[in-house]
């Protein structure tokens, strides 16, 4: 048992004595945030969406803040209060 980084491109997750628990960053974006939030063994999801390298070199940081509050809002409906299933 062990940490494992992300689902295999068919989305498969290996077999529950395998998995400790998931973490998943590639791929997600705010509209599949949900589904991913879903799958009891994922315990952390992020992406370089809620920060582009764009939006640093732009300075846009209130749209960096923008999207942190709106993938907050996500795990909130998704996960309730405090992001725990």
């Amino acid at each position: 048992m062990g940490l494992i980084y992300g689902l295999d491109s068919s989305g498969k997750i290996p077999p529950p004595d395998e998995v400790w628990a998931l973490s998943q960053a590639v791929g997600v974006m705010a509209d599949n945030l949900p589904s991913h939030l879903k799958l009891p063994s994922v315990f952390a999801v992020g992406g370089s969406w809620l920060v582009s390298g764009k939006l640093l070199a732009a300075g846009a940081f209130d749209e960096v803040t923008r999207l942190a509050r709106e993938a907050v809002e996500i795990v909130a409906r998704v996960r309730g209060h405090g992001g725990r299933q």
